[in-house]
């Protein structure tokens, strides 16, 4: 069956005529596009995912929704499978109020890095500052002003095993120089070659409502090791 779309539409337009529809569809620079069905597999990892987000976030600050609306641009509205918003959203919204979907801003700002070898341990120190302030970008979303400090201690263990202990301190000027801190370890050892395989569990210390905290995360995956010069 041909089903005709709308050539063009606005997002007003477009919000109104999508409402009732069987099919999905989504808005792609004014262009009504229709949405691939989905496989079992994709819809398992996808209701896990949403069980497992709302497990984590805090439920009186975030909310958790499947199958909504995002706007993505001047005439761009997308429906990703799950959309993580602010909770002071009104019921009768069709879309996102405040994503947590990136800032939605250009951002630019200075990074300052430092290492040191340590012979007795057979470690790194390494120590990372940046800063990032927005310059433009949509102006409905808040301005970017976060300051992230970073350490970490790479040791290694013999011939095959790693570790990296890292701390994570971030403060958004943006909210009213909110903070919050993280810890990461990460263990893995060389498995072929220079490929190996990690484990990196982290946990936060303190702050929650802050980009780039959480309460707990981990993390697996297979690293290059490059040749030194």
């Amino acid at each position: 069956m041909n089903v005709q779309l709308p050539v063009h539409l606005d997002k007003p337009t477009f919000l109104s005529w999508v409402q009732g529809r069987e099919e999905r569809y989504e808005l792609v620079d004014g262009r009504v596009v229709m949405m691939p069905g989905t496989s079992r597999d994709h819809g398992m990892i996808v209701g896990n995912l949403y069980v497992e987000l709302r497990r984590q976030l805090d439920r009186s600050k975030w909310s958790v929704i499947a199958e909504f609306g995002l706007d993505s641009g001047p005439d761009t509205l997308r429906y990703p499978d799950i959309v993580i918003d602010r909770v002071n959203g009104a019921g009768k919204d069709y879309t996102a109020t405040e994503p947590a979907l990136g800032f939605g801003k250009y951002t630019v700002g200075p990074a300052i890095a430092t290492a040191r070898f340590l012979p007795r341990l057979e470690s790194f120190l390494i120590g990372l500052l940046s800063y990032q302030t927005s310059v433009g970008g949509d102006p409905s979303r808040k301005d970017v002003s976060i300051l992230n400090i970073t350490a970490q201690v790479n040791s290694f263990w013999g011939q095959r095993w790693w570790t990296i202990v890292q701390s994570v301190w971030q403060v958004d000027f943006e909210r009213s120089g909110k903070s919050s801190m993280v810890m990461e370890f990460e263990g893995g050892r060389n498995l072929i070659g220079r490929f190996g395989a990690y484990v990196r569990p982290g946990v936060g210390i303190y702050g929650r409502d802050v980009t780039g905290a959480y309460i707990w995360n981990i993390e697996v995956g297979v690293r290059y090791m490059f040749a030194s010069f």
